[in-house]
């Protein structure tokens, strides 16, 4: 019976152990920073994504809370103390030049608690989006003023029309 019982014990570890595998693996192949946050503010998980983007020089390979930004780091905590997520916003950290992120924070509770377990962080880089948006903000313009040179052309040459004919 103990032995049944420690073999079962063994394979609950190894799927267990497998299904982490399989979700670090998945968070890694993101393009988007995932950091897991737990109640204590210790890091539950951090994909290669988040790793690079918050380390700091000379820094060992550890992460942790301290390694995000001031301003992340106050949501993250008050997310935690709340329990509510905050509506995403946009932001720019130290050290990233003109990148923007979309910041989303998703607290993770059980029905049950009256807190919160972990936070989720979400970044996702929307530099390229906001540039593409401000290049089509810029051609409608283009085309408006395109059209009201137009129509101010035709409206000069109507204009023009009765002179020419008693010329």
């Amino acid at each position: 019976e103990e032995l049944a019982l420690a073999l079962r014990n063994t394979w609950l570890h190894d799927a267990l152990a497998g299904q982490h595998g399989l979700m670090t693996d998945t968070l890694d192949q993101l393009g988007s920073a995932v950091v897991v946050v737990a109640r204590d503010l210790s890091i539950l998980q951090a994909n290669q994504t988040a790793r690079a983007l918050f380390r700091r020089a000379g820094a060992n390979e550890t992460f942790a809370f301290t390694d995000l930004p001031q301003a992340l780091g106050s949501k993250v905590f008050e997310a935690l103390q709340t329990g509510a997520a905050p509506p995403p916003t946009r932001c720019k950290l130290p050290g990233t030049g003109d990148t923007a992120f979309r910041v989303v924070l998703k607290p993770f509770q059980r029905r049950s608690a009256a807190a919160p377990e972990a936070v989720l962080l979400l970044l996702d880089d929307v530099t390229q989006a906001d540039r593409a948006q401000q290049t089509e903000v810029e051609a409608a313009n283009l085309r408006l003023v395109r059209k009201m040179a137009e129509q101010l052309a035709h409206e000069i040459g109507n204009s023009l029309v009765p002179i020419s004919t008693g010329q």
